[in-house]
């Protein structure tokens, strides 16, 4: 790598974005490298598009957990109780990051 390429920073999992910005800045700050997207297999959805956002930063994500949620629940692996749990425990979380 040569300072100042754009680099494309990829996990398997992302919550609020918090490691990822860290991640950022340590790559600018230490090797002169330049974050523009970031690729995450499962996003949790807790916030992590919207602060990637402010800071710069472009979420790609495969797949969403609300959607996963969905596909479990439709194609039976869960049932009804635990998508319900699930979906409310997701919302709680969003409603904790952003209030």
């Amino acid at each position: 790598y040569e300072r100042g390429e754009t680099v494309l920073l990829g996990d398997y999992l992302i919550t609020s974005g918090g490691t990822v910005i860290e991640t950022a800045a340590f790559l600018r700050a230490e090797a002169g490298l330049r974050v523009k997207d970031v690729v995450v297999l499962l996003d949790r959805q807790e916030g992590a598009e919207e602060r990637l956002r402010r800071h710069g930063y472009n979420l790609i994500s495969i797949l969403g957990l609300e959607a996963m949620l969905n596909y479990l629940m439709a194609s039976g692996r869960i049932d009804e109780h635990w998508y319900r749990m699930s979906i409310d425990y997701v919302q709680r979380r969003r409603g904790e990051r952003s209030g």
